[in-house]
């Protein structure tokens, strides 16, 4: 399970709830695998709401690195698109899986490092953009 840690801190409060929800989904992935009560309703449910995810938060938080001149704000919107069309593969996958098991250890895993490794190498350079007071 992810648990928050302030080093995944943007300087952004509603951000990081943002991120603190996803965290949940992400960790609802892992009590599926741990519990091995595999649902397609309930995983379904979750890619849809990574989906939302990536349209509203993904634009809010492009949206502040731009207004705070956060120096790694393509580099975010790159890796935003990368999220959101692996994202594109997991919803044709699950159409015809056969191994939910297989399918929801991928995605848990896959999000799991995407989430933390983006948060740790690009999000959290936000957080010197907004202490800046020159902007």
């Amino acid at each position: 399970m992810i648990a928050w840690k302030d080093e995944y801190s943007t300087g952004m409060l509603d951000i990081d709830a943002q991120h603190k929800i996803l965290i949940n989904y992400i960790n609802n992935l892992e009590e599926i695998i741990l519990s091995q009560k595999y649902s397609v309703v309930c995983v379904s449910n979750i890619l849809d709401y990574l989906g939302s995810y990536g349209k509203n938060h993904f634009h809010y938080e492009e949206k502040c690195m731009t207004e705070k001149h956060c120096p790694v704000a393509e580099q975010n919107k790159s890796e935003h698109d990368k999220f959101v069309k692996q994202l594109a593969t997991y919803f044709e996958r699950l159409k015809n899986e056969k191994n939910l098991a297989v399918f929801v250890k991928d995605l848990h895993d896959w999000t799991n490092e995407w989430l933390l490794d983006h948060i740790c190498k690009v999000d959290t350079k936000l957080r010197e953009c907004v202490h800046n007071k020159n902007f």
